[in-house]
């Protein structure tokens, strides 16, 4: 699992970093990182480096981002 300030990176650069690591209730692993907006979009893959490791990751921007506001009018 990745700690906050690991850094998000793509095509070998530095590109963004995790923000606020923790444990969903789904027992799966949630990170949510700030990358660029030419970045964010569903599915692309990423890698996050921490302490020496890399480890591999894919953007989903919902439920966190919600351009439409369909959350909101639900």
């Amino acid at each position: 699992m990745p700690t906050e300030g690991s850094v998000v990176v793509v095509g070998g650069r530095p590109a963004g970093q995790v923000t606020a690591p923790a444990l969903a209730e789904a027992r799966h692993d949630d990170r949510m990182a700030w990358v660029p907006v030419a970045l964010a979009t569903d599915g692309a893959s990423i890698t996050i480096s921490d302490e020496a490791k890399t480890i591999a990751a894919t953007i989903t921007t919902k439920p966190f981002y919600d351009p439409e506001g369909e959350v909101l009018r639900s």
